[in-house]
């Protein structure tokens, strides 16, 4: 009799170890991360957000006013670019302005665009800059608008950019008017103008430092 209540109260703890809870639902599984399509180019841009991507290729092809580009080591079209009228075509080593017919197709570019406005394969957006005959190292210049000005105990003027780099500017630095317009000076300098600058070298610094070798200076951004 004692053994059968034994194995009675066994059998119970058993069922009772087996079906006891904590009183707290089990943990949801982690949502699996949205992914957003993928895009090529590199983003820029402050705040976290991209504001606009850059590319550097060579020119597949351009039928009209669209430009079709391929990146480095890509056997595709990376992006179709569209030039508008508030698109730039810029001599990447003067900083003069060329007409679309000036590029060539196979020729190396380097190009700003807007964020991708198409969902197309391949994907297309507006140029705010191409760069065409890029430097000898290859290195094409540097597209920002303005976000500040200031001007440091020494004397020095500092173009605060919304790419996070600060440039540095002085009194031998070239200023270039879009065109070949009305010489630019200092106290012309204001947020909302865009500019490019030629330098290849940036400090590791918060934010980041460049000294531009000459400054080219184009309208206010829209």
């Amino acid at each position: 009799m004692k053994k059968v209540a034994l194995i009675l109260v066994l059998t119970l703890g058993l069922f009772g170890i087996g079906g006891c809870t904590t009183g707290e639902n089990p943990p949801a599984p982690s949502a699996s991360p949205e992914v957003s399509p993928e895009v090529t180019g590199e983003p820029v841009g402050s705040g976290g957000a991209a504001v606009r991507q850059t590319y550097t290729g060579v020119v597949d092809s351009i039928e009209q006013d669209n430009v079709s580009l391929k990146e480095a080591g890509s056997d595709a079209v990376t992006i179709v670019i569209t030039v508008t009228d508030e698109t730039y075509i810029l001599d990447g080593q003067t900083g003069a302005a060329l007409a679309i017919d000036a590029l060539k197709q196979g020729e190396a570019v380097a190009a700003v665009t807007r964020p991708i406005a198409t969902q197309s394969m391949p994907p297309q957006s507006p140029g705010l800059v191409i760069f065409a005959n890029l430097p000898e190292d290859g290195i094409a210049p540097t597209y920002a608008v303005i976000k500040e000005v200031s001007v440091d105990a020494e004397n020095q003027t500092w173009i605060m950019t919304d790419l996070d780099v600060n440039w540095r500017v002085s009194a031998e630095t070239p200023l270039i008017p879009y065109k070949a317009g009305a010489p630019v000076t200092m106290d012309q300098l204001t947020p909302g103008l865009q500019v490019v600058g030629w330098y290849a070298v940036t400090t590791k610094s918060l934010p980041a430092q460049a000294t531009p070798d000459k400054v080219l200076i184009l309208p206010a951004a829209e």
